[in-house]
């Protein structure tokens, strides 16, 4: 976490120090990003850089740190659009990134770089606290009552699958800016597939539950 020193900068000067770390991450790999570049860039002393952090990978998980407030506060404001339904989700975040991308929202385009020049990295161990893939936050919003199973491992495989599915074709969609309209069919296919092995027949489902909890 950056030191308290760091806090107390100019916003401005906060703000040169970040953007020329994006630029850095998300155009070179993790091993070969170099802490050099991006003090040279923001115009800072590299004695006054490891005032604020102990070196790259205290920067970079404080960018990571961004990019998961980023998709928790989205994800969240998801889920209350559409009553916690974790299979309607994937569609309507889907959605949002392709209206995202056309006002040039940078963070997806940034998470996603990132992934791609940085094969095998587990970016998603910052999103939740371990053995969990699915955050802390987002648990109690999703709808159970339709679960085959509601407890926390059968809810988190349900929230793992979607969510891969759904950064497939975001991937997918950014190697190939005419494809959208396909990869959003490929989307709904694949939650199709996924929402049938996690949900009891329709005549089997019990009263509507929130984070396996009955309302």
């Amino acid at each position: 976490m950056p030191t308290g020193t760091f806090f107390r900068l100019p916003e401005e000067k906060r703000m040169r120090l970040m953007e020329s770390a994006w630029e850095e991450f998300t155009h070179i790999s993790y091993a070969d990003v170099s802490i050099n570049k991006i003090i040279q860039a923001a115009g800072i002393p590299r004695g006054s850089f490891y005032q604020y952090f102990d070196g790259k990978e205290d920067l970079f998980f404080y960018l990571l740190g961004d990019v998961r407030n980023h998709f928790i506060q989205a994800l969240k404001s998801l889920l209350l659009d559409v009553d916690g339904d974790l299979f309607s989700l994937p569609m309507l975040a889907y959605d949002q990134f392709l209206r995202r991308r056309e006002r040039g929202d940078l963070m997806p385009r940034r998470c996603i770089q990132i992934l791609r020049i940085n094969p095998g990295m587990d970016m998603f161990q910052t999103f939740s606290k371990p053995p969990f893939f699915l955050p802390d936050e987002l648990f109690p919003l999703i709808d159970t009552a339709q679960f085959r199973c509601r407890d926390r491992n059968f809810v988190e495989s349900a929230f793992f699958l979607s969510t891969m599915c759904l950064i497939s074709v975001i991937m997918d969609t950014f190697a190939h800016t005419d494809r959208a309209a396909l990869q959003r069919t490929v989307l709904r296919e694949r939650i199709e597939i996924v929402k049938r092995g996690c949900l009891l027949p329709c005549q089997e489902a019990p009263q509507q539950q929130q984070g396996g909890k009955q309302v």
